[in-house]
């Protein structure tokens, strides 16, 4: 990784993502993010309790160059919920669970099929300080429905969002409505 600590006055910050049992497990999170130019290592690690071994996708960077590439991964896993894409989705899903990501980068989990919009939603991910879709008031919420294929990576995304944050606390608006 290029040191963007001397070439933009920005320190870089390291957090570990992606627990797995083998190192495989971390494999498509890890070329999401090489993809993207995000740097990454997969470390291997211990639990403290357990002493099983398992493997971490340990991630760095910089908050200037950062958010751009978290919202193209994560405008790339997901469809604005008020689409035929989406729609698609929600209906397929049958009783199986959908995956959401809000407006705030909270990401829950409810009922597809005929029970879509019916039943209790439950939280996954929490909400971070980024904003990542563009919304027009404080009470409007909105939501972005997560592609099937996406769904075991789409947590680690919205966790990296929230190890993110902002530099000066303020919600920055990370991805528009289509």
């Amino acid at each position: 990784m290029v040191n963007q600590t001397q070439d933009s006055g920005c320190k870089d910050v390291t957090t570990k993502i992606g627990f797995a049992r083998t190192p495989d497990g971390l494999s498509t999170l890890k070329k999401m993010l090489d993809d993207k130019g995000i740097y990454n290592e997969i470390v291997e690690d211990k639990d403290v309790l357990s002493n099983e071994k398992h493997y971490d996708l340990k991630v760095s960077w910089c908050k200037s160059d950062i958010t751009d590439k978290i919202k193209d991964l994560i405008e790339g896993c997901t469809v604005p919920n008020d689409t035929p894409d989406a729609r698609d989705i929600i209906a397929g899903a049958g009783g199986d669970h959908v995956l959401q990501v809000w407006e705030d980068g909270e990401l829950t989990s409810t009922k597809g099929g005929e029970l879509y919009g019916k039943r209790t939603l439950h939280r996954i991910g929490y909400p971070g300080k980024i904003k990542i879709i563009e919304t027009s008031g404080e009470d409007d919420h909105q939501n972005r429905i997560v592609k099937p294929e996406c769904g075991k990576r789409i947590k680690d995304l919205t966790n990296l969002l929230f190890y993110v944050g902002t530099t000066n606390n303020r919600v920055e608006p990370l991805m528009k409505s289509k």
